[in-house]
């Protein structure tokens, strides 16, 4: 067995124990926030909101039966509007209506944008340029997770922390280090082809 497929053994148990820790403390889940300021029918820029914790990047929110596209957001505001998205109609808001989104699936969460959603109104092209960026996002959230869950003890005996400090906390350096074996492969792989 080459050190190639034990790396990637090693980073497949880490990314599974890692979407199960996003499943298990509620990343995956709706967000919710209230309209700060009416929106008209007309086309606006931004929407202001309370806070946009938990909202993706680049996603579509509800606002009563109107669902709205966007591409950014700031900490209360979503911008890059598309109003009427998946073939709804514009309205009117008053303040203090509810925002919210969909579940997430949890790759999603993690790379911070809904994939399927920019395909679809940004185009592939885009979804490539915003891959650096969501790798930026993803990995040290992956790294440092803390799997806050594991808290207590399994039937009243066994504390789940020592089952973070045992496996998953070894998983996280086997990654780091099994990504970090990959990455010298392929710039190796890369400088014999260039000097070849």
């Amino acid at each position: 067995m080459n050190i190639f497929a034990v790396s990637a053994g090693f980073i497949m148990a880490f990314v599974m124990m890692q979407i199960i820790s996003l499943n298990v403390e509620g990343e995956g889940g709706l967000a919710a926030t209230r309209l700060t300021s009416a929106m008209s029918i007309a086309e606006v820029s931004v929407v202001n909101v309370a806070s946009t914790n938990g909202f993706l990047t680049d996603d579509y929110f509800v606002v009563g039966s109107e669902i709205i596209c966007h591409t950014g957001r700031t900490g209360t505001t979503f911008t890059g509007l598309t109003r009427g998205c998946r073939e709804t109609d514009a309205q009117t808001h008053a303040v203090g209506s509810r925002v919210y989104n969909e579940a997430t699936s949890v790759v999603n969460q993690v790379v911070g944008f809904n994939i399927a959603e920019t395909m679809s109104t940004s185009g592939p092209i885009r979804v490539v340029i915003m891959v650096p960026s969501a790798l930026m996002h993803a990995i040290p959230k992956l790294i440092q997770w803390d799997y806050s869950y594991l808290e207590g003890q399994l039937l009243g005996v066994f504390p789940l922390a020592y089952y973070k400090y045992i496996v998953l906390y070894p998983l996280s350096g086997a990654f780091i280090m099994g990504f970090a074996v990959i990455m010298i492969n392929v710039f190796m792989g890369i400088a014999r082809i260039v000097t070849g």
